[in-house]
């Protein structure tokens, strides 16, 4: 599958990433105090429904989502939402990596809203996968 509408999706990958540009640092300090509270006071990563199914899905361990949530990056901030876009690429074999997006919401408690690798929409992706730049539904 591509991207539905090229010229529409432009224009708002050029609003989301104005937007993201100035709220990620939030969302950065939200990922660190996450980070913190899960070493610290053993905070718990629990998964919601959704995201428990699809760990196993798309054949994601628990250590290899605790592992993105502590090495990762925020590449998306949502604050309506409450939540944070997580990326992370971890080693599979010799010079082989998997990318991984882990989506974390932090409304009552910490929990994995969902994780799935970007390569299964690349075209939804720029290369490194930090960057939306299709919007299509």
């Amino acid at each position: 599958m591509n991207c539905q509408d090229p010229e529409e999706c432009r224009k708002r990958h050029t609003q989301w990433k104005e937007w993201q540009e100035r709220i990620i640092p939030e969302g950065e300090e939200i990922h660190e105090k996450i980070i913190q509270d899960m070493d610290e006071n053993g905070t718990p990563l629990s998964m919601s429904k959704h995201g428990g199914k699809r760990e196993l899905y798309r054949a994601f361990s628990p250590t290899e989502i605790k592992n993105a949530v502590r090495n990762g990056w925020v590449i998306e901030y949502n604050p309506k939402r409450m939540t944070l876009t997580i990326l992370h690429n971890f080693k599979v074999g010799k010079g082989s990596y998997r990318p991984i997006h882990v989506v974390l919401g932090y409304q009552e408690k910490l929990k994995v809203v969902t994780v799935y690798d970007p390569r299964s929409k690349a075209w939804k992706w720029d290369r490194s996968y930090q960057e939306r730049i299709c919007f299509c539904n």
